[in-house]
């Protein structure tokens, strides 16, 4: 647990969840529901939302256009139900790695790892929408970009507290800071060689943020858990 004591770390609270973790009415019951929305969600990531069209989901899917209609009512509500269950999935993954890690720098190269895994399937079309601020994609994420925000701020305390974290009274500034460099990977076609993926770009700079807050005992642990976990730096 990240509240244990970790190499001297004071112990403090465990309450560092994202978001709660979505009651059981919230989540999306029906399994063949839920498989139907992870496949539109996997065509979504390859196309952009503003590029898959009713008639493309139904021609990908093998069902009818009449069908998707049906259950979803508009592609507006059937947009609305894949950010619900990326939503859920996503939180209680990044729940269960803040709960299960022993201090706070775990807690955040681990959320690191979870955000990387998330941009291997993030095509340039789903990127393009997402800079598109009319699209309900980047409405919907704008939201969450605050609440990660927000716990980042929660999570520098707690490290603070265990001995890994430096106090910075920039910190403010320098997540958002991070923040602007995360919307710029959303043009890294246009700065970057073919050879530089989304996910090592993110790694290079949440790598970087984390360096620059680093207490000399949380840089050990940073170091040691990249070399820990080598698929970090894929």
């Amino acid at each position: 647990m990240i509240d244990n004591c970790s190499q001297n770390a004071e112990a403090v609270e465990p309450d560092i969840i994202l978001s709660p973790i979505p009651s059981d009415n919230e989540m999306i019951s029906d399994p063949k529901l839920s498989a139907l929305i992870n496949d539109i969600s996997t065509i979504m990531s390859e196309n952009g939302p503003s590029h898959t069209s009713m008639d493309l989901l139904a021609r990908r899917l093998h069902i009818s256009k009449r069908t998707l209609y049906e259950i979803f009512g508009s592609k507006e509500d059937m947009i609305a139900s894949v950010l619900v269950m990326l939503r859920i999935k996503f939180t209680k993954r990044i729940s269960n790695a803040l709960n299960t890690s022993e201090n706070a720098m775990e807690a955040m190269v681990r959320t690191i790892k979870i955000h990387q895994d998330e941009l291997k399937n993030t095509s340039t079309p789903m990127l393009r929408d997402l800079s598109n601020e009319d699209s309900p994609l980047r409405r919907n994420l704008e939201h969450i970009a605050e609440m990660v925000l927000h716990q980042l701020k929660h999570i520098h305390l707690i490290g603070i507290r265990q001995g890994v974290f430096r106090e910075s009274d920039d910190f403010d500034i320098q997540v958002r800071l991070l923040r602007v460099q995360m919307e710029s990977l959303k043009r890294m076609e246009e700065f970057f060689p073919p050879g530089i993926t989304l996910p090592q770009a993110y790694r290079i700079i949440a790598h970087g943020f984390l360096r620059s807050l680093a207490t000399p005992n949380g840089l050990i642990i940073l170091e040691n858990l990249i070399k820990e976990q080598p698929d970090i730096n894929q």
